[in-house]
């Protein structure tokens, strides 16, 4: 928008054109498959969503540990050893064994499994700092969890803690859209208030939350806007 104001063109067909967006950046684009597309309802039901600001392929393993320590209530220095089984792909993306540093440690399954295991939040952007790497009672943890490759072709992190003589285990794959919108909201919620409290705080947060829950029965959007500025 900025360039065309500065008077910069581009040719009417830019998204169909050979060698246009369509071409370069999907397989199979034709004018037949957008005009089918434009029938279907535009809400979009199938959007997946990042809880956790470390690598989407890590946020599997990071919500079936979650579930697995709210639904049986032990604590860090119950367990005895953790195992991921995921899928083959992720060893070359975010695998990294032992992180030194924040940047490293959102890309290995190790310490964010450990980070869930310990009840540290997940969803900060600061949360993940160099500091954080060396702490010991994570480091600890991290040491605990093994990361295996799955072999039967699913897409599914399972993930196994052994605490004494139970072994508890479940498994899920975040890239299957959410489907319990009330729980899709509960985790988008926490993971809002992580990022906006700090710097609107937490009553201004709230508001906004509200507002955006309820985004289509509002007759206008001052408020939201004016809160989004800071004069609030």
């Amino acid at each position: 928008a900025r360039l065309a104001k500065r008077g910069f063109t581009s040719r009417t067909d830019i998204l169909e054109t050979s060698q246009g967006f369509a071409a370069t950046q999907g397989r199979g684009a034709s004018a037949e498959r957008f005009e089918r597309a434009l029938l279907i309802d535009s809400h979009l039901p199938e959007v997946c969503f990042k809880y956790h600001a470390a690598c989407y392929l890590t946020h599997s393993a990071i919500t079936a540990t979650r579930n697995l320590r709210r639904e049986h209530a032990f604590a860090p220095s119950d367990i005895d050893s953790v195992t991921l089984h995921v899928p083959p792909g992720h060893f070359d993306v975010c695998n990294i064994q032992a992180p030194q540093t924040g940047l490293e440690a959102k890309f290995s399954l190790r310490f964010t499994t450990a980070m869930a295991l310990a009840g540290r939040d997940t969803s900060a952007i600061d949360a993940y700092t160099d500091e954080l790497t060396r702490e010991p009672d994570l480091v600890a943890l991290r040491d605990r969890v093994e990361v295996v490759a799955r072999d039967d072709g699913k897409r599914d992190t399972r993930v196994e803690i052994r605490v004494g003589n139970e072994l508890l285990t479940t498994e899920i794959d975040v890239g299957v859209p959410a489907r319990d919108l009330d729980a899709q909201w509960m985790s988008l919620s926490a993971k809002f208030h992580a990022l906006v409290d700090p710097v609107f705080g937490a009553q201004t947060a709230a508001r906004l939350e509200h507002l955006c829950r309820h985004l289509d029965e509002q007759a206008d959007l001052t408020e939201f806007f004016t809160l989004l500025r800071g004069n609030s």
